[in-house]
């Protein structure tokens, strides 16, 4: 088999995106909110959405709740979610020095190397609507 290096064909066509085709969704344009599991706490969080807001009433509190994520689930006691009292519904605002606007950057100020010296976040609370702060030091 004959190869030619540093040859094109000339039909050759590279696409510099991709282009949606009908009825297709864009791969990235999700409406799920994207959870992730913190796993050190024992906590699922996702962005919140109108839906989300809804369900654990943050739609009625007013304030701002745009870039936020809330948390979507706790494992039982023992867990440090739990024995740190953070329940569903709760939004994670700081972490670590570091505001929190998405999954991913709660999940990156929570790091196993930043869980083994302490974390100090601040949440608010679902049930009140007030916000608090919490020191967590989770080690292996």
């Amino acid at each position: 088999v004959p190869v030619e290096i540093d040859k094109q064909p000339d039909d050759f066509f590279a696409s510099g995106g991709w282009e949606r085709g009908p009825g297709q969704q864009d791969p990235f344009e999700s409406e799920e909110p994207v959870e992730i599991e913190i796993e050190a706490l024992g906590m699922t969080v996702a962005q919140l959405t109108p839906e989300l807001a809804k369900q654990f009433g943050w739609d009625r509190r007013g304030g701002e709740t745009d870039g936020r994520v809330v948390v979507v689930d706790v494992k039982p006691l023992g867990d440090a979610a739990a024995v740190l009292g953070i329940r569903p519904g709760d939004l994670i605002l700081h972490a670590g020095g570091e505001a929190i606007d998405t999954p991913a950057s709660l999940q990156k100020a929570l790091s196993k190397e930043a869980l083994a010296e302490g974390v100090r976040m601040r949440i608010r609370d679902a049930r009140t609507g007030q916000s608090r702060t919490l020191y967590t030091r989770v080690s292996d």
